[in-house]
């Protein structure tokens, strides 16, 4: 069989830096998947509160998300990058200072904030230096990153939670600062010069600029519409990883519960970093939208079973499961969504549509809360597999595989 690692050859210079800087912020991505038992067990909220105040927190980026996308199509990718993610680890070291202040989440709400106008900027800059057959492997090697780095990260953090929380806010903040230094020094712009816009009029493809705003460049393309609304229900049921399943554990396993969920994240990255190059291979001849509705038949069956997981073998083996659906499902809905977006709009096309996403993900531990406050864990994951069927009914009867 040809060897998997071979796609990720050939690829802009400027993908394999954005990679390395995915994996070292993602090695100490301590906050986001403890952030729940942080406000629950440290601070004492109960889950319905927690469940809004994690809503919050997702909230906080939309708008930071609005503003990096304008930034980074008007004044370039590069130094919206810099600045943000540089405000946003600084955010978080003084969450540490402060750790058990009832105005410490603030700090991570702040943080969210200029992560979220570092997203599209990220995205655009990805886009841009690939070419449109190399963007599934480009977004999988950037994936297989995140995983590798994640592979470490919340396994570490479940050890440090309960012994030496206030690292949790230094150690990821302090990496967000220091990573930045790598894209200063190695990482060029890559905005598209007026050039290349005017010559891109001239492609057929639906990567061409457009004239007008965004409303008239999305009512062109109506299909992305459609797949944002998919976002939407998945993202919804795939955030209960982070908010309901650390709570989940934690009820059947006590204090050992949260080491348990960090050890089931790190499972969950181990076998992206060793399958994602054997499944980009089997699939990168698939067109995306039947590998998209793969994955979203593979998250539907195991968020169902996670509701009524009791031994730590079953939360293994569905954890196997829905990661061969998020690696089909991350791999190829962004593949998608950039390969029809006009190469002028490209921070804005990763700002709105992604929203869609952020909107799911912020109803998710809101409505969480207040469903486990009155049903078991069972019933909000039998939800969360329904949502994710929402989603395969959409994928199967509007969006289409043909191109624009």
């Amino acid at each position: 069989m040809k060897n998997p690692l071979s796609a990720y050859k050939g690829l802009n210079r400027s993908i394999y830096l954005m990679a390395l800087v995915t994996f070292i912020n993602c090695l100490a991505e301590f906050i986001g998947p403890f952030f729940s038992l942080y406000l629950t067990v440290r601070l004492g909220y109960d889950m319905k509160t927690a469940g809004l105040m994690v809503s919050l927190l997702i909230v906080c980026h939309i708008p930071g998300a609005l503003l990096g996308g304008k930034l980074c199509d008007k004044i370039g990718r590069k130094t919206i990058i810099v600045c943000s993610q540089t405000l946003m680890g600084v955010s978080f070291i003084l969450c540490g200072f402060f750790l058990d202040a009832p105005y410490a989440p603030l700090f991570v709400f702040l943080g969210s904030f200029f992560d979220g106008i570092t997203d599209p900027a990220r995205r655009a800059l990805e886009v841009d230096v690939t070419k449109p057959e190399q963007r599934q492997a480009a977004f999988s090697l950037i994936y297989q990153a995140l995983n590798m780095g994640f592979a470490i990260g919340p396994m570490l953090a479940g050890f440090l939670f309960y012994k030496y929380p206030a690292w949790l806010f230094f150690g990821n903040g302090i990496v967000e600062v220091l990573s930045v230094l790598l894209i200063v020094f190695f990482v060029p712009e890559s905005k598209p010069s007026e050039k290349e816009l005017q010559d891109s009029q001239w492609e057929k493809t639906a990567e061409k600029a457009v004239e007008g705003n965004i409303f008239t460049a999305l009512k062109q393309r109506p299909q992305l519409l459609w797949l944002a609304l998919i976002a939407f229900f998945v993202s919804f049921a795939y955030k209960q990883i982070t908010f309901t399943l650390p709570l989940q554990t934690t009820t059947l396993f006590g204090e050992s519960g949260s080491a348990f969920y960090g050890t089931i994240l790190s499972v969950n990255a181990l076998i992206v970093i060793f399958l994602n190059p054997i499944v980009l291979s089997f699939s990168q001849h698939i067109d995306a939208r039947r590998n998209i509705l793969i994955g979203c038949l593979l998250y539907a069956v195991a968020f169902l079973l996670f509701g009524f997981s009791k031994l730590p073998w079953q939360f293994f083996v569905l954890t196997a499961v829905y990661t061969i659906g998020e690696i089909l499902f991350s791999n190829n809905f962004k593949t998608y969504q950039n390969n029809n977006t006009p190469i002028n709009f490209r921070g804005r096309f990763n700002t709105v549509l992604p929203i869609s996403k952020t909107i799911g993900a912020t109803l998710a531990p809101l409505m969480g809360g207040v469903i486990l406050s009155v049903f078991p864990f069972s019933a909000l994951w039998t939800i969360s597999s329904l949502s994710v069927l929402m989603g395969i009914g959409i994928l199967v009867c509007k969006v289409s595989d043909k191109p624009y």
